[in-house]
This record gives C-alpha cells, structure tokens and sequence, in this order.
C-alpha cells in the first residue's frame, strides 16, 4: 500500500505518485496516452474555471470569457503534463469547493479541502502550500471584514475545521511531516541553480503573454478601486496579487496567474 511501499529507503521520492501515474499510463498506451492525459486535465481544469466564474458572477459572458482566457493563456505556458498542471487544477477546485460553499451554506463542500490535500501532497509535495496559501486568503478576508466592522460572507467556524483538515491531510503521505516540510529545503537547494535553470528565473519582457494580462488586470483594479470606489472581496484581491506575485518569482509559476489569479476578473468584469 502507498503508505508502506517506501519503508526502508534513506530518501524521500518527490512526486510519487505522479511518477507512479506517468510511467503507467506511459508503459500501456505510450506517448499518445500521455497527450490524452493533457488534453483531458486541460478540459478538466476549464470546466472548473468556469464554474468557479459561474459561481461568482451571474453573467454569462463572463464565463466564458473566463474559460477562454484562461485556457488560451494555459496552453501557452503548460505545452506538456507535469505536476505543475495537477497542482492548478487542486487549486481552482479548492476556489470552486470554497465559493460553493459561501452561496449554498452546506458543509459536503468543504469536505473536498482534505482530500485536494492528500491528492496534492503525493502528486506534488513541494507546492502543498498552495493549498494553505488559498484557504488562508479566505481566512484573511474574514479577519479584515471583522477589523473594519463589515459583516463577512460567511462563518469562520466551517472554513477553520476545513483548515484542520488540509493540515492533517498532508500528512496522509509515506514521509510524514518531512515530506510537508520539504519545500523549504528544496527552495533553497535550487537557489545556485536559478540562473541556470530557465524556468527558475524571472520572466523578462518577453514573456508578452504574462505582462499583458497582469498590467491590464492591474489597471482594471485600480480604475475599479480610485474611480468607482468599488470593493472587491480581500480573498479575490489576495489571490490575484499572490499568484501574479508567483509568476513574478519564476517563468514556471506563471501557470499559476493565468489559471487561479483570474478569479478576480470573473467577479469584477
């Protein structure tokens, strides 16, 4: 079982199972089925992405310009499977299981944070953070409706018990706590090497598809906060600025701002 089948190594095997997934799919339908695999995580992730727009806003026209933003400016920066792609998906359903569940009020939805974080640790251990990093928006939102005395968009107590259930989810993995840990030593491993890397560096001003969406979002928000006086949720704004900040920090998170930072496009469109 996944849970024993590493007893005995003196090393931790980053992204085990979708090593373990790839290297099937590979042995019984070869290259073809891995660009099935693409495709059908690409449709996948689309779908969500417009329900998470469906969600947020009433507009049709919305939605879809949500889904074909999105997916435009996903296939240029994810040409090939890799658990960058999984990891996008997690996040864009842990912003559909959470929005879900502020407009119908029922629990079953955060039920899905938990299992996102067992699938997320194994698939793609170094960025479980993710995960976190999300649900910590929503939690800021709530703290700084209750500091300017506004009334929040939902109760913190389900969103907290959901937290638990991230954390302890993570821990569902053949390494324990070692395995959640792991990100930080190998940020810093990848230090020497982030000049050597492309995909480690930052996006210079050739990298067109990233600066143009992120310098008219940044547009549209200020013109929405300065002219129209218009207040967008704290967990939308957070996520915007926390994934385009991700895509600032290295070419290969870019997939990141152009998947789940265009949530707050969706809502203010």
């Amino acid at each position: 079982d996944f849970l024993t089948m590493h007893d005995g190594m003196d090393f931790m095997i980053p992204q085990w199972l979708f090593a373990i997934l790839i290297y099937n799919i590979r042995e019984f339908f070869g290259g073809y089925g891995l660009t099935i695999l693409m495709v059908l995580t690409s449709l996948l992730l689309g779908f969500v992405q417009y329900q998470n727009a469906k969600t947020v806003n009433d507009n049709k026209r919305n939605r879809w310009i949500m889904v074909l933003l999105t997916m435009c400016l996903f296939q240029l920066v994810a040409s090939h499977i890799r658990p960058f792609v999984f990891t996008v998906l997690f996040c864009s359903l842990e912003i559909l299981c959470i929005e879900k569940w502020i407009r119908h009020s029922r629990f079953e939805w955060l039920i899905g944070l938990p299992v996102l974080s067992v699938l997320q640790i194994n698939m793609h251990n170094s960025l479980w953070i993710s995960l976190l990093l999300v649900w910590i928006c929503y939690i800021a939102e709530w703290l700084w409706n209750k500091f300017r005395k506004i009334s929040p968009r939902f109760a913190i107590g389900p969103l907290l018990i959901a937290g638990v259930g991230i954390i302890l989810g993570s821990l569902l993995n053949p390494y324990g706590f070692d395995y959640v840990w792991y990100i930080f030593p190998s940020m810093e491993s990848l230090k020497p090497l982030s000049n050597t890397i492309s995909e480690l560096r930052h996006p210079d001003l050739s990298f067109w598809y990233f600066w143009i969406p992120v310098v008219l979002e940044a547009i549209w928000l200020s013109y929405l906060f300065f002219f129209k006086k218009k207040m967008i949720p704290m967990s939308y704004l957070l996520l915007w600025i926390g994934f385009t900040f991700m895509g600032f920090w290295a070419i290969r998170n870019i997939i990141f701002t152009m998947t789940c930072g265009q949530i707050v496009i969706s809502v203010t469109a």
